[in-house]
């Protein structure tokens, strides 16, 4: 009777009833599908987290006492002439590094899994070997892998549950790497999106820095700078697009090189912002010392990268221009003039400039042209989108603490944001270079910006050439590592190497010294202007003893030139410290 006499309603009321209703179910049913949806991403998370986790265990059942200290303490021309002698195997020596490997992920978390069939594969390099075969110039040595990059049989999640499904191929430079004998043991960790310099993601969690477990690697080839700094990997294979790969490489004390974009193959390389083309990516290379740095980049640049991917330039190693010996013309600062550097960081660039005067090198000021100009120019292109991919991409999943105040910033709603920008504006100017430029550009907008990125490096470059610059070296940072999980508000930091991204310049770091007494006593002096520099003076206390690195750059496509700097800035420096 009660729904007789609704319907004698008057039909506006009865619509809005109706509507309520159908309101009401469809907000209950959308609740439910967000719950399911939720379950769903955490069981994701829990079960590949588990798979990797069963994976390191068993891998570490099969090893037992494997790790051989004569082995693993070698350095890495030795290690290379022992195996091709035969007076050690690929299996020995894969079987060492992979046991210590997982030994030390158990601190820091670096190491994502273990590559399946490494042993297999290192058997066939001596079974090959011991018939006579041609061997590659890694041939049997480990190479740890950025999770990023794609290996056959393995995901390459970057932090996103969506994306936890197995490579149906080896990425083109796995492919090379293989073809020259290394062997691809591990993968390491990065943060969710890899549009970080911290190194934590839902999946395999928050990987720290192996000298101080409180601070982070850096990121995004966090793990991978971290498992080569504990000892655990000799060579590893990362990517850059804003220090990616050089920040991991200077907070854990080790070399990194980001070559000129094209320079090395990035097919089968995942990214959150895959698609975007004003700001230049790169593969890199990571490694204890400058040595290393070169023979991977010596391994890689080869004609199988060149057939494999028709993208890349074609471009032979050139080993003169790597390694002889030559009077530099090099130019530095110790300041960017958009963030003031740390203490450390400052001398650090002193002491590398003295060590290349006392070698007979002319070492005079260089001064980047409109860096504020450039800083902002940096972030207009790579939030060209107002972050949507990434916002797209973190749609139905868990966002990591450790980038959640930068994803708030992306996700308020856009008359919040213009208020936020206004208040940030007047207060803080440097701070509005990146929360005022982040934002949804027009393809008119777009092309106006790439103009003006071509227009930058063309000014940049006549200012190096009206000095005559071989090549210049930088701060690496404008601090040392931070306490884990604090990075997302502090990105602006990394201006030091973010502008050889948008420069496309090629850029390595080297660690010259590390963090004084008197370093971290100067800190009261640091300028406290605004939000960042008042963080930085507080973050960057205790950080006696971590190293410190400098940034060798060079013109485009003299990627081994660069390497010779870092080579000559690393011999420099170990002289002077002898004496």
């Amino acid at each position: 009777m009660k729904f007789l006499a609704g319907l004698s309603m008057c039909p506006v009321t009865l619509s809005y009833r109706m509507a309520a209703v159908a309101g009401s179910a469809y907000i209950s049913a959308y609740a439910v599908y967000r719950v399911v949806q939720w379950r769903k991403r955490l069981q994701t998370y829990s079960t590949r987290r588990q798979e990797a986790e069963e994976a390191k265990e068993e891998a570490m059942q099969d090893l037992e006492d494997d790790e051989e200290e004569d082995i693993t303490e070698a350095k890495l021309m030795d290690l290379l002439a022992d195996v091709r002698t035969g007076r050690t195997s690929s299996l020995r020596v894969v079987r060492a590094y992979l046991a210590k490997a997982l030994r030390k992920t158990k601190k820091t978390n670096c190491v994502t899994e273990p590559i399946p069939d490494v042993q297999t594969v290192a058997r066939a390099l001596d079974a090959a070997q011991s018939a006579g075969a041609e061997l590659g110039m890694l041939h049997g040595v480990p190479v740890s892998i950025k999770e990023c990059v794609d290996v056959k049989g393995m995901c390459s999640t970057i932090g996103f549950a969506k994306w936890c499904t197995p490579a149906s191929d080896d990425a083109v430079l796995v492919k090379v790497l293989r073809a020259q004998g290394a062997v691809p043991f591990v993968k390491t960790n990065v943060p969710q999106t890899m549009v970080s310099f911290d190194c934590s993601n839902p999946i395999y969690g928050a990987t720290v820095n192996p000298l101080d477990h409180t601070r982070t690697p850096g990121g995004s080839s966090g793990g991978e700078a971290a498992l080569i700094a504990s000892g655990g990997s000799l060579l590893g294979l990362g990517s850059d697009i804003g220090g990616s790969g050089r920040i991991p490489a200077a907070f854990c004390g080790i070399c990194g090189l980001k070559p000129t974009e094209n320079r090395l193959s990035g097919d089968g390389f995942v990214s959150a912002l895959s698609g975007q083309s004003g700001v230049s990516k790169s593969s890199c290379v990571l490694a204890k010392d400058v040595l290393g740095c070169r023979l991977m980049m010596k391994a890689l640049c080869n004609e199988t990268m060149w057939k494999l991917d028709r993208r890349v330039v074609p471009m032979p190693f050139n080993e003169d221009l790597a390694t002889t010996k030559r009077h530099w013309k090099v130019g530095f600062y110790d300041d960017d003039g958009f963030f003031p550097t740390t203490p450390a960081y400052r001398r650090a660039v002193q002491e590398a400039k003295a060590a290349l005067e006392a070698a007979g090198h002319e070492v005079v000021s260089f001064t980047l042209p409109d860096i504020k100009e450039a800083v902002s120019l940096y972030y207009k292109l790579i939030g060209a989108d107002d972050g949507t991919t990434v916002k797209g991409l973190l749609k139905n999943e868990t966002v990591d603490p450790s980038i959640k105040d930068a994803i708030r910033l992306l996700t308020m709603p856009s008359m919040v944001r213009a208020a936020v920008r206004g208040v940030v504006g007047m207060l803080w100017p440097r701070v509005y270079t990146m929360v005022g430029n982040v934002r949804l550009r027009s393809v008119a907008e777009l092309w106006k910006l790439q103009k003006q990125r071509q227009d930058y490096r063309l000014r940049v470059l006549q200012a190096w050439e009206a000095l005559g610059l071989d090549g210049i070296i930088t701060p690496s940072h404008a601090m040392g590592p931070l306490p884990v999980g604090q990075c997302a508000r502090l990105t602006a930091t990394c201006s030091y190497t973010f502008i050889f991204n948008l420069l496309d310049f090629p850029a390595g770091v080297v660690p010259v010294t590390k963090v004084s007494d008197a370093d971290d006593a100067a800190l009261v002096e640091y300028p406290r202007e605004d939000l960042w520099t008042r963080a930085v003076a507080h973050y960057a206390k205790g950080m006696v003893d971590l190293p410190v690195a400098v940034q060798c750059v060079t013109r485009p496509w003299h990627d081994e030139q660069c390497l010779n700097l870092m080579a000559e800035v690393e011999r420099c420096v170990s002289t002077e410290a002898a004496q």
